[in-house]
Parts: structure tokens; C-alpha cells; sequence
């Protein structure tokens, strides 16, 4: 076997890869091939002729993803894919191989889900903007329930509470960008970039949300909750970044994934907020607000602990 990095994509390599891909996507899946310094494109050749090719996606030193394998249809039923498989493992000395499954589909419920999520962090980006930048914060709605009811908010407060909400509409904005494989895959230097921005935004947003969680309305069942999330939201940075200095970058998406589900509690907090508010009344706020600040965040670590579980968890291909 024989590594591909011819300029352009020779015609014998482009028909094996529509075979592991939608025709469309060959061009670019190939660019990638060549670009991208963790994808790696090998062809299996018999007298000669290019018979099979084998696409991987480096993890790690130790891990690989298998993104493509195709063998042309005449060969097939010879074992030549095993071949593939056991070579790209001697070749690399893997300890473990994966391969994508279900990806098309995948893809498409990953798009939607994502235009969904994007749309919603815009809309709560812009509405804490207007609301606590543009407008006075002493006037929000959020803070008049907790005046309400007696709270006593100093200047300190409000400061934190201004820190608090611009580097956490920074985070809820660059976060789809960061998570972007498109981006990441077409510019590194950008995705760089957004990841350092996001996660600073994360330390102070984070930092901050720790002393407000000791402010929080509600007693200490608010107070846990929302010290929690805090703690959870710099938490899953920290191993994110842990992941990616030691190049482990399926493992660093995931976690990404993980700190972003809690970056996106600002937005789940919005929606619950005001139906529970519908439900119970502004008289009630102190007793529901307890339950929002462990609603606004625990189900969407779940979500996206299944989501990665069941969409991204690959199958271990057995290389022994």
C-alpha cells in the first residue's frame, strides 16, 4: 500500500472514493486528504492497478478513525479491506482503530440540531446585550424579582454580573464557530484563534458565575446548582484543553462538546424561566428558581452525553 497525495485527484482514485462517499463530497473529502495533517489517504494496488484505498483520521499517536474504505467492485470479496485495515495498524502500530458509523445520518440530525442551537444562542446573545448592556440591568426583569424579594445587590454585584454576562455571550456566539469541523478543517490558525478567545471567555464568565451562584436566589438548593454548573463549565474546559495538549483531539471534542452543552444553560435557563413564571407566578419565583438552576444545565449534559455516546462513539474495529 502506497500513500495518495497526487494534485489533482487521479480519476481511478476519485471513482473508489464515491464509492465510500456521496459524489459531491469527493473533491472535497480528497482536499482534505491532502490539506489536513491528521487525515491520511492510502491505495492498494495489485499489478500495479489501484484496486482499494483506505482514508484515515489521526486521534492520536495511538488512535486513528477509519473515514472511507472502498475496494473496486470486480475485487471485492478478497479480503483485500482486512489487508487495508491490518496494514494501516502495522504500518502505524496502533493500539486502537475506529470506524465511523451511520455518518450520513449522523451528519444531517448534527446540521439540524445545530441551526437550531445556533439560531437560540443568537437570540439569547442579543436579548442579554440589549437587556443588561444596552438598557439598564438594574430595570431587567430577573433583577426586579430579586429586589423583590428583598435581595440587597451591591455595586460588586452588578460588576460581576456585567463580567458575567459579556464573556458569556461571547462563549454562547464563538461556541458553534469552535465546534465547527468545517471551520477547523479549512482554517487551523482561525480555529486556534476562537478556541483561545473561547476559553478565556469561559475562565471569566465561569469565575464569575461562582460568586453570583453564592448570591443566587433561592437558598442553597440555587446556590449549589448554579456553583455546580459554574465549576462544570471550567471544569470541562480544563479537560479539554488537558485533551488537546496531548493531541488526543477525539477526546477533545467531546469535552468540548460537554462545556458547551452547560455554555448553552444560558439559553435553556431563558426557556424555562419564563414558562415556569406563566405557571406559578412572579410570588413563587424564590421556590421555582431553585429547580431551574439545576434544570437549565442537567439535561443538556445528558443530551450530550447520549448524543456523543450514540452518534459520535465509533466501532472498535478489531485489528488482532
Amino acid at each position: 500500500m502506497e500513500i495518495i497525495q497526487s494534485i489533482p485527484i487521479q480519476p481511478t482514485v476519485k471513482v473508489l472514493l464515491s464509492y465510500a462517499t456521496s459524489k459531491t463530497k469527493v473533491d472535497q473529502e480528497y482536499d482534505l486528504y491532502i490539506h489536513a495533517p491528521a487525515r491520511k489517504l492510502y491505495g492498494y494496488y495489485m499489478d500495479q492497478e489501484l484496486v482499494g484505498c483506505l482514508g484515515i483520521e489521526l486521534v492520536d499517536a495511538h488512535q486513528c478513525v477509519i473515514k472511507h474504505i472502498a475496494v473496486s467492485p470486480v475485487h471485492r470479496g478478497k479480503g483485500i479491506g482486512g489487508e487495508m485495515v491490518q496494514f494501516i495498524n502495522h504500518h502505524h502500530s496502533f493500539s486502537s482503530i475506529y470506524a465511523e458509523t451511520d455518518r450520513d445520518a449522523a451528519a444531517s440530525i448534527k446540521k439540524k440540531l445545530w441551526l437550531i442551537m445556533r439560531v437560540l444562542a443568537f437570540l439569547i446573545a442579543g436579548y442579554s446585550i440589549v437587556q443588561y448592556i444596552v438598557l439598564d440591568a438594574q430595570q431587567a426583569g430577573f433583577v426586579q424579582l430579586k429586589l423583590m424579594l428583598s435581595a440587597t445587590l451591591n455595586s460588586l454585584w452588578f460588576i460581576v454580573l456585567y463580567i458575567h454576562i459579556i464573556f458569556g455571550v461571547l462563549a454562547l456566539i464563538m461556541g458553534p464557530f469552535t465546534l465547527s469541523s468545517k471551520l477547523r478543517e479549512n482554517n487551523v490558525r482561525r480555529h486556534r484563534i476562537l478556541g483561545k478567545l473561547y476559553c478565556a471567555s469561559i475562565l471569566f464568565g465561569g469565575s464569575a458565575g461562582l460568586y453570583l451562584a453564592f448570591h443566587a436566589t433561592g437558598g442553597w438548593v440555587s446556590q449549589l446548582g448554579f456553583g455546580l454548573l459554574s465549576t462544570g463549565w471550567l471544569l470541562t474546559m480544563l479537560q479539554a484543553l488537558i485533551k488537546i495538549k496531548h493531541r488526543n483531539i477525539q477526546a477533545h471534542q467531546k469535552w468540548m462538546l460537554r462545556n458547551y452543552a452547560l455554555t448553552f444553560a444560558a439559553v435553556t435557563l431563558r426557556i424555562w424561566l419564563p414558562l415556569f413564571t406563566i405557571l406559578l407566578g412572579d410570588e413563587n419565583f424564590q421556590y421555582y428558581y431553585a429547580v431551574i438552576a439545576w434544570l437549565c444545565w442537567v439535561p443538556n449534559l445528558i443530551v450530550i452525553e447520549w448524543y456523543i455516546r450514540r452518534k459520535l462513539g465509533p466501532i472498535l474495529v478489531n485489528i488482532h
